[in-house]
């Protein structure tokens, strides 16, 4: 049994970084509306962020890895419980941006919780915990 899913997007799974190439050591699943997609084999394809959900829940984690459609309905999701989010030490020119998560979000303290560098690029990554419902 593989210990975790990740689930992503049509877009991200075609993307630059992935290649349409499984992520090793975990389950993968697309999340599309296509049902003409192709993907190799042990690679599942589901209809929406539930479908995956049903086709991860015999495994311990499930990381939505993006892209933007997808995260905007895991933040709303009921059933999410942390969000891991990296913040990049910069501002950049971008088309997608993260929605404000300070209502619904507070952060969470973790063991990961560190200023970190990589390639002169300053980032930390923050656990999140949904804020209990008043």
């Amino acid at each position: 049994m593989v210990p975790s899913a990740v689930a992503m997007g049509r877009k991200t799974w075609e993307s630059a970084e992935v290649a349409g190439t499984p992520l090793p050591k975990r389950r993968n699943i697309v999340v599309s509306r296509r049902t003409d997609l192709v993907v190799p084999a042990g690679v599942l394809v589901a209809s929406s962020l539930d479908a995956a959900l049903v086709a991860a829940r015999d495994v311990a984690a499930t990381f939505v890895i993006g892209g933007a459609g997808l995260f905007h309905v895991a933040f709303a999701h009921a059933e999410l419980r942390w969000i891991y989010l990296t913040r990049i030490a910069g501002h950049f020119d971008c088309d997608v941006k993260v929605p404000d998560l300070d209502r619904d979000f507070e952060r969470d303290a973790w063991d990961g919780d560190a200023e970190l560098e990589d390639s002169g690029v300053r980032y930390t990554i923050q656990r999140l915990k949904r804020r209990p419902e008043t």
